[in-house]
């Protein structure tokens, strides 16, 4: 019996061992995978329109309805396409539009990594020199993460610091002090050792993270996970994230209107999820709500997709919640057809175009 028990328990560690070994040779080297890891550059796409902007060469003229989109990697579109993206596909829709003006131009100002502060600091950067009538916001649920204002002085800074290592300190001391008074058993220190090794075991780590996300995707969301705070507490008034970003999106939101132009927000869909998108109901409502206060119009992303039964031809992997070529192509049409009745109460139609009364 014991003698079973011990093949069993050689047979684990070595399974472990050696896949443990596996995942850390080819994490570092890829020589196993079917495509080497791409890293996201943290910078706007670099279109020929975006660089007469950024070297003020753009000249905006009153013929042309000018839209910026500012955002996340979300619709970036990293491997897609330039005429497949969200940006030209809503550019192409919104051009079918009877608008009077001679032509729609979208200018693509989605940055990977960005959050509500960043997207900011994106519109007083870009809206100047691009000077768009419509600015659009793709928000995403993870906005409220991340540095949310300008960094703090460095007196500020190192006072804050030093507070930090005074309390890392004497957490240090209290726990050292009560080690001390744990009699050094054999069996705990078994233990210790044992939780120390599942902390620091890639595979033990990746199995653990890929039964939480199958556990996601069917809308079952474990408590204290980060995606758990995510739906639950990072759009209500007790998390400082939230709170910044209403800021940030009420003074852009101001700024806007006072030059008379149209704000728009979208909320973009987390592909991943589709099979279970309830979980995140609670969250975009509350932007949603938000968006409703400071008289913005607000889209959820997802609406087009409620009812799709082929999900998987909108994401580009299981687990991943960008949005693959399709669903770039699906959701500009999407806001197209929404955004098209706001911008013909707003800005007309073209003349001698015949107008159908509602």
């Amino acid at each position: 019996m014991w003698k079973k028990i011990t093949y069993i328990a050689l047979g684990l560690l070595f399974f472990v061992g050696f896949g443990e070994a596996l995942y850390r040779f080819d994490r570092a080297t890829a020589i196993f995978s079917s495509q080497q890891k791409v890293e996201l550059e943290n910078e706007a796409a670099q279109t020929d329109l975006m660089v007469d902007v950024l070297n003020g060469t753009f000249i905006p003229d009153s013929s042309s309805l000018r839209l910026l989109i500012i955002g996340d990697s979300h619709f970036y579109g990293h491997n897609i396409d330039v005429d497949s993206s969200f940006a030209k596909v809503l550019e192409q829709e919104l051009n079918k539009v009877d608008l009077p003006f001679e032509q729609v131009v979208v200018l693509d100002g989605t940055r990977p990594g960005n959050n509500t502060f960043t997207n900011t600091l994106d519109y007083y950067e870009l809206a100047p020199k691009f000077q768009p009538q419509v600015t659009l916001l793709l928000y995403n649920t993870n906005d409220v993460y991340g540095i949310m204002e300008k960094k703090e002085s460095e007196q500020d800074s190192s006072v804050k610091n030093n507070l930090t290592e005074n309390a890392d300190a004497n957490w240090r001391n209290r726990r050292k002090a009560k080690s001390e008074h744990v009699s050094h058993d054999f069996w705990l220190q078994v233990y210790k050792d044992f939780r120390l090794f599942i902390g620091k075991s890639v595979v033990i780590n990746k199995l653990v993270s890929n039964v939480n996300l199958e556990l996601r995707l069917r809308g079952i969301v474990l408590p204290k996970t980060e995606f758990h705070h995510m739906i639950t507490k990072s759009h209500t008034d007790y998390y400082y994230g939230w709170k910044m970003s209403k800021q940030h999106l009420a003074k852009m939101a101001q700024d806007i209107h006072n030059k008379n132009d149209l704000l728009v927000v979208y909320i973009v869909p987390q592909m991943n999820m589709v099979q279970a998108y309830h979980v995140l109901d609670t969250a975009e409502n509350r932007v949603v709500s938000l968006c409703d206060s400071l008289d913005i119009p607000a889209f959820r992303g997802f609406t087009p997709y409620a009812d799709i039964k082929n999900r998987d031809l909108y994401r580009i992997s299981k687990y991943d919640s960008h949005p693959s070529i399709a669903a770039h192509k699906k959701s500009a049409r999407h806001l197209a057809d929404e955004l098209t009745p706001i911008l013909l109460e707003r800005f007309g139609h073209k003349e001698g175009t015949d107008v159908i009364p509602d």
